[in-house]
């Protein structure tokens, strides 16, 4: 029974904890990252094709290769375009020259290789198409690894299910004000020392904050019953002025299981609200809550 309380108390300072509330965000949000990894097998060939001075580009369009010449980084260029009277700059390309090839190959300069004394570098890239100015150019980069790719995306799914699930459940404690409905305990006494517990919403007066196995003290009054805080500071009460519905159960407690009724009332602001008072072995709050214990409506 003490687990189905723990569950219950993370629950309530998850709930209201900024940095585990941050830690949830950014957990979906790397998951969902992961998911975008996915790639089908077999759209791409990763396959890393040899280059030479007889390859053709237009025939490696698209493909990886693997490519070695002589770098010239003196005479690297940029694009430029014009639109409406400015111009703009584009990315910069350095020739690689091949040997045997008639035309050096532009490398996109991005992710290049420190310069060697001569130039020299084995390159592997990816042939993209370009524009007017650059038909067609080589970006550097290994293949992706698709199976590798594809196991970080079904992680992404694995942890992006098992958030939700919970925040689900989080969400369900929640409903049940975060106390956990049990089975109805072996007949003994009461814990003693233990009096009424308020699980629920302080109302707006107090900013709709919510309290967890909070000890109350139980008054009835003419018109309604009061709950009084008895620890809290600053304190607080709690007025049950009509209550609609009652639900007599037993929720799991730091004190074990204890009777309880969840309720649904009005306040003295008029406000329909809804909670959970469970009780120990006090007499008093025995005697006044009794007839929501044993599920009748006063």
């Amino acid at each position: 029974m003490s687990l189905l309380n723990l569950v219950s108390e993370v629950a309530y300072r998850a709930r209201y904890s900024r940095a585990a509330n941050v830690a949830f965000v950014v957990a979906l949000a790397i998951c969902v990252a992961l998911l975008a990894l996915a790639r089908a097998e077999g759209q791409e060939d990763t396959t890393v094709i040899p280059f030479d001075g007889n390859s053709s580009l237009v025939s490696r369009l698209n493909h990886y290769v693997s490519v070695v010449g002589v770098l010239l980084p003196e005479r690297a260029f940029r694009t430029q375009f014009e639109v409406g009277g400015l111009k703009l700059r584009g990315a910069r390309y350095v020739p690689l020259i091949i040997e045997g090839a008639s035309d050096p190959l532009l490398i996109l300069d991005k992710n290049l290789p420190p310069f060697s004394a001569d130039g020299q570098v084995r390159l592997v890239g990816k042939i993209q198409a370009g524009g007017a100015q650059v038909p067609y150019y080589l970006e550097v980069g290994e293949p992706p690894n698709i199976p590798l790719q594809n196991a970080w995306a079904r992680a992404g799914a694995i942890g992006g299910v098992a958030l939700l699930v919970l925040a689900l459940t989080a969400w369900l404690i929640a409903r049940a004000d975060y106390a956990i409905t049990v089975g109805r305990p072996a007949a003994g006494p009461a814990p003693a020392g233990v009096g009424a517990l308020w699980f629920g919403s302080l109302g707006a007066g107090l900013g709709h904050a919510v309290v967890r196995q909070a000890p109350v003290a139980v008054t009835r009054m003419r018109d309604e019953i009061r709950l009084e805080s008895c620890a809290s500071r600053p304190s607080w009460t709690i007025h049950i002025r009509e209550v609609r519905s009652v639900q007599p159960v037993h929720v799991a407690t730091a004190y074990g299981p204890l009777p309880a009724a969840r309720i649904a009332f009005q306040d003295e602001r008029g406000l329909l609200r809804r909670g959970t008072i469970a009780v120990g072995g006090d007499p008093q709050a025995r005697s006044v809550l009794h007839a929501w214990l044993s599920g009748q409506i006063m």
